[in-house]
């Protein structure tokens, strides 16, 4: 252990090229499309660099949360792992959904924005995708895949296993941006549940959350025995 108080955040780094050249490759498509779409008056241009902002955010913390020391302490500390966890699967992909990287995404790769060949009516309003159509069962299948990685089987498993750890990551992520799609608005999209029944199923989440936490809290040394000692 290093007496130097900055060596927990310098050290500790990790390469993982796939998910850099992801990042890059992402990241930089985004801004390609955002420039290419240019900006209409001064609150416009507010609203896309707030959502750009966003965007990037959410995607700089999904890198940080595989690559920086947090991946290191995270097969070490509980309370460590946890915090991973929430950012990959909550954090991140909600500042994702709230930038609305889509038309700029779809942009980027020379296609007209999303949604736009859907217009249809009056209202001239995007038809809904197919995964905005179910959002109880998109509710469902987040917390399955989010209880069920917490399962002792699976959790001792990723610090041990690389591969068990990105397949991890990636349904993290995965999920956890078609929950939060379901629940705010993600231009051109509005999800499809009425408020009431989305605010019902973000509280029956953050309950079952809540009781998983207290289980990491009181009983990880019973139940992980990888972080017995932790």
């Amino acid at each position: 252990w290093s007496t130097d108080p900055m060596s927990p955040v310098l050290a500790h780094w990790s390469a993982v090229w796939p998910v850099l050249v992801i990042y890059l490759a992402v990241g930089g498509a985004h801004l390609a499309g955002t420039l290419r779409g240019g900006c209409g008056g001064a609150a416009d241009r507010r609203a896309v660099i707030s959502e750009a902002a966003l965007f990037q955010g959410g995607l700089l913390l999904a890198l940080l949360a595989i690559v920086s020391p947090l991946r290191y302490w995270s097969g070490i500390y509980i309370w460590v792992r946890a915090v991973q966890d929430l950012v990959l699967a909550v954090v991140a992909p909600g500042l994702i959904v709230v930038g609305a990287p889509w038309p700029a995404l779809a942009r980027s790769v020379g296609r007209r924005q999303i949604g736009q060949r859907a217009l249809d009516g009056p209202a001239a309003r995007p038809r809904q995708p197919w995964w905005l159509r179910w959002p109880l069962a998109t509710a469902v299948a987040f917390n399955v895949i989010w209880l069920g990685w917490h399962l002792p089987v699976l959790f001792d498993k990723v610090p041990a296993s690389a591969a068990v750890a990105a397949l991890e990551y990636l349904l993290y992520f995965g999920v956890g941006i078609l929950f939060w799609l379901q629940l705010v608005g993600s231009r051109p999209w509005t999800p499809a549940a009425p408020a009431m029944r989305r605010v019902a199923l973000l509280v029956g989440t953050v309950v079952a959350d809540t009781i998983l936490g207290m289980v990491l809290v009181f009983g990880s040394g019973v139940f992980y025995r990888y972080y017995g000692n932790s």
